[in-house]
């Protein structure tokens, strides 16, 4: 009825890169829906390639196994990346509030690939742990898991911060209104 109020602190030119609760978590959430999608796309390709290691004749072998191995990643794969993200969302908040004064894109990159790549292999240590199987630490999981929770957690960065990096002044005096901004929707 009335107009629309923005309930947003104004922005503050030495914290340039704040983010809320709303974009950590958003952030979180399309980093694991990411996750959850190239996890996916991995076990089908090894259960495609695993298949056809069984010949011709199971041809109704094939189907089976890949959705069987779907149906479990959905099932374990899902249910401990999804408990991972709720305990990592506090530390991610942590980490984007230490990283709010520093306007080098790079440092972000660098931190949240980190982040990343710290998840994947921490979770493969804790399943190993539950499981009694620390053989699984070194198995091709391990280096996977690492680089498919880099990139989630970086999408997730990129497109939780767009907000924040889409209000920051350039500091490049060449590209006064930065690529979120050339680009962007209005």
């Amino acid at each position: 009825m009335g107009d629309a109020v923005d309930d947003r602190a104004a922005p503050d030119p030495d914290a340039p890169m704040t983010l809320g609760w709303e974009d950590v978590l958003g952030g979180a959430g399309r980093a694991w829906v990411l996750f959850m999608l190239l996890l996916l796309g991995c076990v089908t390709v090894v259960g495609v390639l695993e298949a056809s290691r069984i010949g011709s004749e199971a041809v109704l072998t094939i189907p089976y196994l890949v959705g069987s191995l779907l149906g479990g990643t959905l099932a374990v794969g899902g249910l401990v990346s999804l408990a991972t993200m709720i305990a990592g969302v506090p530390l991610a908040w942590i980490v984007a509030r230490m990283l709010r004064r520093r306007r080098s894109m790079a440092v972000h990159v660098g931190v949240w690939a980190v982040f990343g790549l710290l998840v994947g292999p921490t979770v493969v240590a804790v399943i190993a742990v539950i499981t009694g199987s620390a053989s699984l630490l070194t198995t091709p999981y391990t280096p996977i898991s690492a680089a498919l929770t880099a990139v989630s957690v970086l999408y997730g960065w990129w497109r939780a911060s767009r907000g924040a990096r889409a209000e920051m002044p350039s500091a490049e005096p060449r590209s006064p209104i930065g690529l979120d901004r050339a680009f962007a929707e209005d």
